[in-house]
């Protein structure tokens, strides 16, 4: 199945990503389907900054889509990447209170629900999803 895999030693949390994929899902100010974090590990003197890099996982069983009353949440049988139908959207929110990771996102313009597509328009003309081919540390790739 398709995925996205982190390498969080890589990571140097330039959000690269976020960005690329900001870019080419054409998403409004406030809504990110990628997001980099990051922790403390340690004690002072000795902190060390980690990242990470989260967006869907595409779930073998997407919580989102069962909490979906639209229908509009659907997991594709061939390559199992989980994706919204934004015409049968209802814009409820109830995907994104059921994600376990907390990646879904609102889009307040559209009124509908959100989240990473792989980039599933790019997959289909031979190219990898917009967030790992912009990622300068190599922290991100793609199994597909």
């Amino acid at each position: 199945m398709a995925r996205i895999v982190f390498n969080q030693g890589r990571c140097t949390g330039c959000r690269a990503c976020e960005g690329a994929c900001k870019q080419e899902n054409n998403l409004p100010v406030g809504v990110r389907w990628r997001v980099v974090t990051h922790n403390l590990q340690g004690q002072y003197p000795d902190l060390k900054k980690i990242y990470q890099s989260s967006a869907c996982s595409h779930c073998g069983k997407p919580k989102c889509s069962e909490a979906c009353p639209s229908g509009a949440i659907k997991k594709q049988v061939e390559n199992g990447i989980v994706l919204v139908d934004e015409a049968k959207c209802n814009g409820c929110g109830e995907c994104i209170k059921a994600c376990p990771f907390g990646v879904m996102a609102f889009d307040k313009e559209k009124q509908k629900a959100g989240k990473c597509t792989l980039c599933i328009n790019r997959l289909n003309h031979g190219l990898g999803p917009a967030c790992v081919v912009n990622c300068l540390a190599l922290a991100l790739e793609f199994k597909g």
